[in-house]
């Protein structure tokens, strides 16, 4: 426990080093004040379980500045320049989650280049508060479980790869689930943010999870430009490695301000990797926020569904204005004009997508090719058409569940499609209810036949009951399949 004096240490191995992996009570470091001036070979601060800094000021040159299992930072004027990771909360203790809490404080971290991250955790990363700039050769924050930002923090990067990342917690990744035992997981990384400031500077993706995204509030300023690899400003779904897909990769956006740009925009540089503004391998929900997207690629872009409820956007992009592989919604069912507000000032397409509806709000858009086209990928000439269920004995002989040639068709898809689904009725509906109200989700239409890939099952919610009417052969030799997944 250090609360005050004056520290000046030059040393090859820990300058300040604590050491057990059995108990809180040893491997335990607490800083409530003090001058620390450390120049070393390994680490600054390190501790094998907890880290709490409530105060003091640290100038750090070494190869990881702070080590711990657990790092809590609340207050303190911290300036690290690492070869390593800057701060970094590795799986070293069976008493606690590799985690770092940040609730205020000054924090400073410049990095060099090769596998050195400025906030790197081995579990998650939450940030409620402080003022953090960072300049790093590769991600500027890392999380193999989760990054999480409440109330109102201010948070700088320049970063060489990521920005911001919350990757995949592989099976070798050991997370300890309570203060005895530890198991072996594969989770998919989460971003929740909730109110910050951001200013991203990124050589590949600026903001990138391979699980969900959900933003409610912030304030975004994004550019993504001159990296080898994916430069999209906000990306969902897919993995560090970029070939693992994973079905949670929603991206869910109620609030905020975002000013994005990619690859320099329209105009950018040419490149073959994507470029988007947003983009998710699965569903975008957005039923609030202001943007502006300046983007080489696609501004907004699913792999799947766009849904947008509300919202203001001025989008300048040199492909799609609004893409969507399958289904793209703009409004509500009965809704208004003001619901929302596009516009495109410059784009190939306008709006893409194989199916396009158009409830309410407002658009206007100038393209160079198709204003709005539904249009989709579906191919005459012998080409591939899509997948479907075949009953010989019926009038509709195909009933098509997919267009994409590549699709398994095994408890993956058919547990992503009804994802799906029910995501959408979550951001059309609402899932919160008025006081004494329940809410909309709690009965409603789970799952519409066709316009949610289902043709011929029609599924209704009351309250806790659900109610299945099947009309077509494929769906009742599914139902073995389908009704454990509704549960």
């Amino acid at each position: 426990r250090i609360s005050d004096g004056t520290f000046t240490v030059n040393s090859t191995d820990d300058a300040f080093h604590v050491s057990s992996a059995e108990t809180a009570d040893v491997g335990y470091m607490y800083v409530a004040g003090g001058k620390f001036t450390v120049k070393t070979d390994d680490d600054g601060l390190h501790c094998t379980s907890q880290m709490i800094i409530d105060g003091g000021t640290f100038d750090i040159t070494a190869s990881e500045g702070i080590e711990g299992t657990s790092v809590t930072i609340n207050d303190g004027d911290i300036t690290i320049s690492a070869s390593d990771d800057g701060i970094n909360a590795a799986s070293k203790s069976t008493y606690y989650n590799p985690e770092i809490i940040i609730n205020g404080g000054k924090i400073t971290i410049s990095m060099g280049q090769g596998d050195t991250d400025a906030v790197d955790s081995n579990g998650s990363i939450t940030v409620n508060g402080g003022t953090i700039s960072i300049n790093s050769g590769e991600d500027g924050i890392q999380a193999d479980y989760g990054f999480t930002s409440k109330n109102s923090p201010s948070i700088t990067i320049v970063s060489g790869t990521e920005g911001i990342k919350a990757n995949t917690m592989t099976e070798d990744a050991w997370y300890y689930t309570d203060e005895t035992a530890m198991t072996t997981a594969t989770i998919e990384g989460y971003i929740d943010i909730d109110g910050c400031t951001f200013n991203i500077t990124s050589k590949e993706d600026a903001v990138k999870a391979a699980g969900y995204i959900d933003i409610s509030g912030g304030d975004f300023t994004i550019v993504a430009r001159d990296g080898a690899k994916s430069m999209d400003g906000i990306q969902s779904g897919v993995s560090n490695d970029a070939e693992t897909v994973y079905s949670t990769g929603n991206i869910n956006i109620s609030g905020g301000t975002f000013n994005i740009t990619t690859n320099d925009g329209t105009s950018g540089k040419t490149s073959t990797e994507s470029c988007k503004g947003i983009k998710a391998v699965n569903a975008i929900n957005i039923s609030g926020g202001e943007f502006t997207i300046n983007s080489y690629d696609d501004a907004i872009h699913s792999n799947y569904r766009v849904a947008i409820t509300g919202g203001t956007y001025e989008i300048a992009s040199g492909d799609d204005g609004v893409h969507a592989d399958y289904w793209l919604t703009l409004g509500k069912d009965g809704g208004a004009d003001d619901d929302y507000t596009m516009n495109i000032s410059t784009s190939y397409e306008g709006l893409e997508g194989s199916v396009i509806e158009y409830l309410s709000g407002t658009t206007t858009l100038y393209s160079t090719d198709d204003g709005v086209n539904a249009a989709g990928d579906y191919e005459e000439n012998g080409t591939y058409q899509g997948t479907g269920l075949l009953s010989e004995q019926s009038k509709i002989r195909v009933r098509v569940v997919s267009r994409n040639a590549n699709d398994r068709f095994d408890r993956a898809f058919w547990e992503r499609k009804l994802q799906w689904a029910w995501e959408y009725r979550r951001t059309v509906m609402g899932h919160t209810a008025l006081p004494g109200c329940e809410p909309d989700t709690n009965c409603c239409r789970v799952l519409f036949s066709e316009a949610d890939g289902f043709p011929g099952l029609v599924v209704d919610r009351y309250g806790a009951v659900l109610v299945a009417q099947v009309n077509s052969y494929g769906m009742e030799r599914l139902k073995p399949l389908l009704y454990p997944l509704l549960l």
